[in-house]
């Protein structure tokens, strides 16, 4: 009996250990996540059928604010059946991907922005001209190329082009991204990306 306790505490330990390392790792590198996905949204939930939920973040009062409010945001993603067609909810981004492909993705984009009031902490900011919340519409071009058929081990890039709708700016808004999975235990995946819009 002793020996089973004895093996069931060192699995419960070396288990504490991975975790401690995982979490130390993502608090070591935080910065740097949060620095290169800057212009891309707080979560990607890419390659999972079916999945509709609430993300809390720290959020921009605006596009460029260094002061940050926190707020909820939904996600979900819609599969078709039988395709590697789907809807994508990314916060106020609305994606659907026409293409019935295994790794190319391509398809018409919606998304909200948020505008910016006179109702800020910065000064300079607060003199200069609102900016009204708009609706954006555009397109995206991606590839998900998964490393030898493995699902959590893939390398995803993605470009976006948005073009505003709602008459408060002209010329477009390009974003381009590229994320790296790996799968680092049965639970966990590491990604390390970079975007820029």
């Amino acid at each position: 009996m002793k020996t089973r306790r004895k093996i069931a505490f060192q699995r419960r330990k070396q288990m504490m250990k991975k975790i401690f390392i995982l979490l130390s790792l993502l608090l070591a590198f935080s910065g740097t996540f949060t620095v290169s996905f800057a212009q891309d949204s707080f979560m990607v939930i890419e390659d999972m059928d079916n999945v509709v939920g609430i993300g809390v973040a720290a959020l921009p009062d605006y596009v460029g604010s260094n002061d940050y409010t926190v707020g909820v945001a939904p996600f979900a993603r819609i599969a078709l059946p039988n395709s590697e067609r789907y809807f994508l909810l990314n916060v106020t981004e609305l994606y659907f991907n026409i293409l019935d492909h295994p790794f190319l993705r391509f398809g018409p984009v919606l998304n909200y922005r948020f505008g910016r009031d006179d109702d800020v902490e910065d000064s300079r900011v607060k003199r200069m001209t609102e900016i009204d919340d708009t609706v954006e519409a555009g397109a995206f071009l991606g590839v998900n190329w998964k490393i030898n058929g493995d699902p959590r081990h893939r390398i995803v890039a993605d470009v976006e082009a948005l073009f505003d709708v709602g008459d408060e700016y002209n010329g477009v808004i390009g974003t381009i991204s590229a994320r790296y999975w790996r799968p680092v235990g049965k639970m966990f995946d590491v990604v390390l990306g970079v975007g820029f819009q």
